[in-house]
């Protein structure tokens, strides 16, 4: 079967590059563009707030240092496209390493592929994000802790020898601190190694836990980088911000059902006397990442990737399953093709070839309103949060009150930013007093809300000087 694997191999992972050719439809890529440009421009990474009228210069220990760095110049030079062709990039990467961690089971990965992209839709629909380097850094992580049973039958002793590869992991956790928070799993994964094979390497298992944490050091930002991680676990996110939300029933019914699948296997593995320390690994992750998805949405790949890894294992000796589902594989490439182009490349095409499609590609972006206020030189403004990254790239020279890096920051108030930001926009008691706190200059604002019905009533302190279907923009009177 080699030739036809290569090909079979070569179609999905064509069609993965179409799929991800996504255009870049995270709401915080503005503040990203920014935080790069000042970078490159300087010379300085920029770690005071200087975007917000709320926390103004908050040194903000920011994970997302070298994702900034990297995305500012693409940008610059290839525009969206070129943002779109690095998320095809890392995505196929992703892939490749999920098809060598199932020990290159083919039917696991292609069966598997629609199931992932469909849990892990609410992460992957934006596109080029920081969090998908985090997944991908995850995946070689555990490629470099089980490098020797890679594309091998699993043995009794099973799992990791990884002499060869120690060194590699702290490096990977510098680039992964400074790219994404969530490299906190990453020491996660190492422990749980760490705690399986202590028996057996207790002191390279002890040193390779060190090395690991004093790596996540190695940041602009020291150990700090560890204050934002707990202001992320202390703060209720899950109450304010879309992607810490809780999964929908459906998709928490199938991260459970997957979950007591995997748990049936397991004892049956065992009784069989077939458990490595390699399916116990994978199962014990599997465990931890159906808890976390089902808390927080945005863990929902990782434990989509952790489930196929897993079940590649214990599926690994049942040749004889796998090799009935080989006619089905050029149908499923030719059928995954044909939706990769027509939804992957042929949609970015559409909406990275004009700036007024993008603006509308998911969360309407005010671009009409943002052509009128540039004729204002300054002032502070009261943003929808949504638009609080686009509105810092476009009309830079403003002052804003929040944005997507805030909601776990503290505030002399007491309260995350977030929720004081709704608390103006629902007009609850005090509303008035704290853009008057904030000397807010301009409300920018979808039409509509609470906030602008209180406004539209005639409010002496405010006057309207814009509105289209997008936005709606109020004055200071006193301006």
């Amino acid at each position: 079967m080699g030739k036809k694997k290569n090909v079979i191999l070569f179609l999905f992972f064509i069609s993965v590059f179409f799929f991800f050719f996504l255009p870049p439809l995270d709401t915080d890529l503005g503040w990203l563009l920014r935080y790069g440009e000042h970078f490159w421009k300087t010379g300085e990474i920029l770690k005071t707030n200087t975007f917000t009228v709320l926390n103004p210069n908050y040194h903000w220990p920011n994970s997302y240092f070298l994702y900034e760095a990297l995305i500012y110049p693409i940008y610059h030079t290839l525009g969206f496209w070129g943002l779109s062709l690095l998320s095809s990039i890392v995505y196929i990467s992703i892939f490749y390493l999920l098809y060598l961690l199932t020990k290159r089971n083919l039917a696991v990965v292609f069966l598997s592929f629609p199931i992932v992209v469909y849990i892990s839709w609410v992460v992957f629909f934006f596109g080029l994000r920081a969090q998908v380097f985090s997944l991908l850094y995850f995946l070689i992580l555990l490629l470099l802790l089980t490098f020797n049973n890679v594309g091998k039958a699993s043995t009794p002793t099973g799992l990791l020898s990884v002499a060869r590869n120690d060194y590699l992991i702290p490096l990977l956790f510098i680039l992964w601190t400074n790219t994404h928070g969530a490299f906190v799993y990453g020491l996660a994964v190492v422990g749980i190694w760490g705690i399986l094979n202590q028996k057996i390497v207790k002191l390279r298992v002890g040193l390779l836990l060190l090395l690991s944490f004093f790596a996540t050091l190695v940041s602009p930002y020291g150990l700090s980088i560890y204050s934002e991680e707990i202001r992320h676990m202390v703060v209720p996110l899950k109450t304010l911000i879309a992607e810490w939300t809780t999964p929908s029933l459906f998709i928490a019914g199938v991260v459970i059902i997957i979950t007591i699948f995997s748990i049936f296997k397991i004892l049956l593995i065992y009784k069989e006397r077939k458990l490595t320390r390699e399916h116990l690994f994978y199962f014990i992750l599997l465990l931890l990442f159906a808890l976390l998805s089902l808390s927080a949405e945005r863990n929902l790949p990782y434990f989509a990737f952790i489930s196929v890894i897993y079940l590649g294992h214990v599926f690994s000796g049942d040749n004889r399953f796998f090799s009935s589902l080989n006619k089905i594989f050029f149908p499923f490439l030719i059928l995954l093709l044909f939706v990769s182009v027509n939804y992957g490349l042929l949609n970015t095409v559409r909406i990275n070839s004009s700036w007024n499609n993008y603006c509308n590609a998911y969360y309407p972006y005010p671009y009409r309103a943002v052509k009128f206020l540039q004729k204002e030189k300054k002032g502070n403004v009261f943003n929808a949060y949504e638009w609080g990254g686009f509105l810092e790239w476009q009309l830079p020279n403003f002052i804003y009150f929040v944005d997507g890096r805030m909601p776990a920051w503290p505030t002399p108030e007491g309260k995350s930013p977030y929720t004081i930001y709704l608390e103006v926009m629902q007009t609850k008691t005090g509303w008035n007093e704290t853009l008057s706190r904030y000397k807010i200059d301009y409300v920018f604002i979808r039409p509509g809300t609470f906030l602008d019905l209180e406004l539209s009533k005639g409010n002496s302190k405010w006057k309207e000087i814009y509105r289209d279907q997008i936005s709606v923009i109020y004055q200071e009177s006193n301006i």
